[in-house]
């Protein structure tokens, strides 16, 4: 059903986002300046590209451009490999502003603008999560060999998160678990501002204790897709009761006194509290309401999804702590990615310490704009005004401290009126950058796209259920179904398939005067079947990213309208791939 690959591209929760806007450092690659060129005029509507287009793979080129011109999406990039080698890599666009004249409706940002490379570094969204996977497993089956265990994946999978023996999560998490569990069975309520549901009275439900590493893997945990925030649990959790502790920990927020004095003259007794780790958040969230039991049937629900942002949180945190190592960089310090689990697994997995244009080749996403890696392009999310649109931070919470009740009031910082941003300024910033980003691994990771490749030829990106898949090595878990998985957050999209020479389903977009119609698409019903399917070559491995997720034209209307327009990329490189000749770009390919 077409609602199946949507649900897996609904924006992460968790994870934040990297920043939009031009790049205050260009590099060389691809500069010069352009004349003027008619918006009109079929050099206007021209999608620039760089990379060889791999004979027999014209057909794919000509679709993502005829997608961009439909979309006016700045940049994408696209790699196929097979086999474990590259076939061919792209990339299209501008690094900024829009891909074309004709998008940019006079513009003179296209004039300068940078060409996307193949090797463009890209955010991936959730695809985040397989690398996340298979850098855990490798964490735990050293724990098992140092315990002496076998080491296998079924055993990691079996083990249960917040056994004390094991010591697979901080003691402090473990405890906010174990020492309010609801008695019976745990009653649900919604809250003010809250995305997922807890349990009345602040409570824990007490099927959390039972939960496997394996359940969490495969979205099989029971917790709802994503947490609520906990700003306003933040001096509970770090034990501030007076006044005098709240002044202790506002100093070591890092605030000038001058920003200080601007926002108690904004917000009268204010102040500055450092915000969320993602131990406190996972411990803010442990009054989570589990929507099925750990490992237990699925509810009988139409549509519903038990994919989980909030587990893929988890498993960072047990990467983490069981290594004491941090998953990536982390935020506010990319130049520590040599330092971390994701820098190790990069040299000793795939066998590279640096990518082509970008310093690291897959790393962690900064969402700061002076801390992003210089080749990455700007991302675009519409805020009604603008496809790079300005939107409230939340990196500098603040509180203010209420004697009678002795807490800490955040309900000035959550209605979002004053909000300073990373460099201690009350001002909007650009798309991307009001996410938090402290958790990279459900989807906060970024790739150059041929480095995507070396990933996926060893490991499997998909595979939800109870023998979950996600991070497995290939070589040891053959798979004969295609994986699949979608990212999405604003200001990015991407797919990533392994293809296993099965039925691969697709819909065909609709064209009107030979471009894409993708109006009358986005009105296909949720449950509409695909139009087609074919067979693609059994090793054959497809990357495919995109630096935006919505637009003007699907603004305001449903999630699920802007998922179509910007997932009908998929689809039309689906069909094109479908009608490729194999035997011409690549010999052994016909065969498979």
């Amino acid at each position: 059903m077409r609602s199946t690959f949507l649900l897996a591209a609904i924006a992460v929760a968790l994870a934040g986002t990297s920043v939009g806007c031009q790049d205050p450092n260009p590099s060389d690659e691809g500069k010069g300046e352009a004349p003027p060129v008619d918006p009109n005029s079929p050099e206007g509507q021209n999608i620039p590209s760089e990379g060889e287009t791999t004979s027999g793979l014209e057909a794919v080129d000509d679709a993502i451009k005829a997608w961009m011109r439909a979309t006016c999406t700045g940049a994408v990039t696209f790699a196929l490999g097979f086999d474990g080698k590259p076939l061919t890599a792209k990339g299209y666009g501008h690094k900024y502003g829009p891909p074309n004249a004709a998008c940019g409706k006079g513009s003179d940002v296209y004039t300068n603008a940078l060409d996307v490379m193949p090797e463009t570094p890209m955010r991936i969204g959730s695809n985040s999560k397989a690398i996340t996977a298979a850098i855990v497993r490798i964490v735990l089956k050293q724990k098992l060999a140092a315990l002496g265990r076998p080491t296998t994946d079924a055993e990691v999978e079996s083990l249960p998160v917040f056994d004390a023996d094991l010591d697979l999560v901080s003691a402090r998490f473990r405890r906010a678990v174990s020492s309010n569990l609801a008695t019976g069975t745990a009653a649900c309520t919604a809250i003010d501002g809250g995305v997922s549901e807890i349990v009345a009275g602040g409570r824990v439900d007490p099927r959390w204790t039972s939960m496997t590493v394996g359940q969490l893997l495969g979205h099989r945990s029971g917790l709802p897709r994503g947490g609520n925030p906990v700003t306003a649990k933040l001096a509970a959790i770090r034990g501030i009761d007076s006044l005098e502790k709240l002044e202790a920990e506002s100093a070591l927020a890092g605030a000038t006194p001058t920003t200080q004095s601007a926002l108690d003259e904004k917000i009268s007794g204010a102040r500055f509290i450092r915000q969320s780790t993602l131990e406190e958040y996972l411990v803010g969230n442990v009054d989570l309401c589990l929507t099925y039991p750990p490992g237990g049937p699925l509810p009988a629900i139409s549509g519903f999804n038990p994919y989980s942002n909030m587990a893929y949180g988890i498993l960072q945190h047990i990467a983490e702590h069981v290594s004491g190592r941090t998953l990536t960089a982390p935020l506010g310090a990319p130049g520590d990615h040599p330092e971390s689990l994701l820098a190790q697994f990069n040299e000793t997995r795939l066998g590279f310490t640096k990518g082509v244009r970008s310093k690291y080749g897959i790393y962690a996403a900064q969402p700061i704009i002076n801390l992003r890696d210089l080749a990455e392009p700007s991302y675009r999310g519409w805020d009604g005004q603008s496809l790079v649109g300005k939107f409230a931070d939340v990196k500098r919470p603040f509180c203010v401290w209420n004697e009678g009740t002795s807490t800490c009031d955040t309900s000035a910082f959550t209605n979002g009126s004053v909000r300073y941003h990373w460099q201690w300024k009350n001002e909007l910033v650009d798309v991307g950058y009001e996410n938090e980003g402290f958790a990279a691994g459900p989807g906060l990771i970024v790739v150059e796209a041929p480095l995507m490749l070396k990933f996926m030829a060893k490991y499997w990106v998909e595979g939800a259920g109870s023998v979950p898949l996600y991070g497995r090595e290939r070589a040891t878990s053959p798979s004969a179904t295609t994986r699949w998985h979608l990212g999405a957050l604003r200001g990015t999209d991407s797919t990533v398939a392994q293809f296993a020479g099965d039925q691969v389903p697709y819909f065909v977009v609709p064209r009107k005067d030979g471009e894409l119609d993708l109006a009358t698409f986005e009105k296909y019903p949720a449950d509409a079947p695909p139009d087609a399917q074919c067979k693609l070559p059994k090793g054959l491995d497809m990357v495919l990213t995109a630096n935006q997720h919505d637009d003007k034209a699907c603004a305001g209307q449903s999630t699920t309208v802007c998922a179509y327009r910007y997932m009908a990329l998929r689809d039309v490189v689906k069909e094109a791939l479908c009608k490729v000749s194999w035997q011409k770009v690549h010999p052994q390919l016909a065969a498979k």
